[in-house]
């Protein structure tokens, strides 16, 4: 991963003011993007290297533990399943209108079950086959010191058996090695498996995977954290960020209210 200097350098260079949280949405780093999908990328990178003072860290870990815990509670109280994407989108926006510095991480998840439960290891796949519309397996937040901002992992479309192992939202400073190197299994869904068998007759393997996807995976390891019980393995595959800012989402609305209301009534509880 690039320095933070390097990273100054470069933006100084193109003219980007990289002075506050959200920059990437600023014309001139945009401009860049336009021709350089991949360039958002270097956002992440800088949030990742960034030295945050005692005081801002101490300062960001009230402010993302109230906002992730808000707006779990809204997601809850809205009984929608599986919207990682869009509510990561809104916990970034609610982060970045409080002067957090943060970024959205998209990739899969590896969940491990008890042994004595006899539940299989579930998994969100980040490779997908191109019939499967979806936009990635699944989406968390970096915000420092918060390795891993989840709002919405346990609220996905669980089994019953699986649902009672799940609770609240996830918040972690440290993260591990993951206990199993990660595979091509941890990537491709199963259409996409099937695909590649079809076609190549042949198991897929890592040498499959494209290389600019086999360097990312380099440069933003996996990372594994236990809650609950159980053992979560997240696997960044991509940067994202949500192409609107808060006033202009529509997407999620919780409980009838698009995100900007509901950033509205955060700001004015009592």
């Amino acid at each position: 991963m690039p320095t933070r200097m390097g990273l100054e350098k470069k933006f100084r260079g193109l003219g980007i003011d990289f002075t506050k949280p959200g920059f990437c949405d600023s014309p001139e780093f945009q401009a860049v993007e336009r021709n350089n999908p991949v360039f958002l990328k270097s956002y992440a990178e800088y949030v990742q290297t960034l030295e945050p003072s005692a005081e801002y860290l101490d300062h960001a870990r009230i402010v993302v533990r109230d906002t992730a815990e808000f707006l779990y509670n809204e997601l809850v109280a809205d009984g929608r399943k599986g919207a990682c994407v869009d509510i990561s989108g809104v916990v970034l926006r609610f982060l970045e209108r409080q002067g957090i510095w943060c970024h959205v991480v998209c990739g899969g998840v590896r969940v491990e079950f008890p042994a004595e439960s006899g539940i299989r290891t579930r998994r969100f796949y980040p490779l997908m086959h191109r019939d499967n519309n979806a936009f990635t397996g699944h989406a968390w937040i970096y915000a420092p010191p918060f390795k891993i901002v989840d709002v919405s992992i346990s609220l996905q479309p669980y089994s019953k058996d699986e649902q009672r192992y799940f609770h609240g939202y996830t918040l972690t400073e440290h993260w591990e090695e993951p206990t199993a190197p990660i595979g091509v299994r941890d990537l491709l869904e199963n259409e996409l498996v099937e695909d590649h068998v079809r076609r190549f007759r042949r198991m897929p393997t890592m040498e499959d995977i494209s290389p600019n996807q086999r360097q990312f995976l380099r440069e933003f390891p996996a990372h594994r954290l236990v809650k609950d019980g159980l053992s979560f393995t997240y696997i960044p595959v991509k940067i994202s960020a949500p192409e609107l800012p808060l006033e202009q989402l529509l997407h999620p609305t919780l409980s009838g209210r698009r995100p900007m209301q509901v950033f509205s009534e955060f700001e004015n509880r009592a």
